[in-house]
């Protein structure tokens, strides 16, 4: 079960559903990953659909979810609860705020 308070409902936009994932080899996608700069990485997520975790600057806590859109300077992460499994929300996060990138060995099959 999900359990949403009353005075939240206002903010849910899109359907409440769990996300299917699969299993990737991190080294097939990213063979040279030495090479690549942050913006080929993250690039390469977007394309894979690879999940990633960020930490940045802006926030004291760590981002996970999926790119959904990378723009100029900075990306849009589609947020992923860590205890539901659930996209909660969109953030915005800009490229020299990330301390740090950590690549999960899954990608997003169905939203």
């Amino acid at each position: 079960y999900i359990l949403i308070r009353k005075n939240d409902v206002w903010e849910i936009s899109e359907k409440v559903g769990l996300i299917e994932t699969k299993d990737i080899s991190l080294e097939k996608i990213f063979p040279d990953i030495l090479e690549l700069s942050v913006f080929d990485i993250l690039k390469k997520c977007y394309n894979e659909k690879v999940v990633v975790d960020f930490e940045y600057d802006s926030s004291y806590y760590e981002k996970y979810g999926i790119i959904e859109k990378i723009q100029d300077e900075r990306l849009i992460l589609k947020e992923i609860d860590k205890n539901s499994g659930v996209f909660v929300r969109k953030c915005e996060i800009k490229f020299d705020e990330i301390s740090f990138i950590f690549l999960k060995n899954y990608s997003i099959l169905k939203i």
